[in-house]
């Protein structure tokens, strides 16, 4: 294996579809957001905003530069039903790095549902999103989460993230 390339985890197969989002999950999508920050007790502006942010992306969702970037939300939906419904969600956001001097995938917004967690989703996710980065060419996957997250910092490096030091800056504009 490459020193650079992501070792694909072992997990217990699902019963789910890993696919690229349409309009027609927005409602799922935007709960399963808003999930999330409950569980994180962060508090977001504005609901329409989360929703109209999660609608342009799946709008513009398969639309790539020459270059090859872009954006797309990928969802795992259920089948263990019937009636199928949105259990995952990521963002896999694609532009030309010039540090890596190639295409780079950052990973974001990674939520699964509270009833799927534990069962190896959140890992069948990722390598689904690996997937797809890599048919779009891209050399590197990145995320970004918060030290405080321990489980989610395991989770990471368990799939085998390395941790890279570096302080993260942001501003309000």
């Amino acid at each position: 294996m490459a020193k650079d390339t992501l070792p694909a985890p072992e997990v217990p197969e699902g019963n789910e579809v890993f696919r690229c989002a349409c309009a027609a999950d927005l409602s799922g999508l935007v709960g399963l957001f808003l999930e999330l920050t409950d569980d994180m007790d962060v508090r977001i502006p504005c609901e329409r905003d989360v929703q109209q942010i999660i609608a342009a992306s799946i709008e513009t969702g398969g639309r790539f530069s020459p270059r090859g970037e872009g954006r797309l939300v990928l969802v795992a939906e259920s089948q263990e039903t019937e009636e199928s419904r949105v259990i995952g969600m990521c963002t896999l956001v694609f532009s030309s790095n010039c540090w890596v001097g190639a295409l780079v995938c950052e990973i974001r917004d990674l939520v699964v549902s509270r009833p799927e967690r534990g069962r190896g989703l959140g890992a069948r996710l990722l390598e689904a999103a690996f997937r797809e980065a890599r048919a779009r060419g891209a050399v590197l996957a990145s995320l970004f989460t918060e030290s405080s997250h321990g489980e989610a910092c395991s989770f990471y490096r368990s799939l085998g993230f390395q941790e890279k030091s570096c302080t993260y800056f942001e501003m309000r504009l």
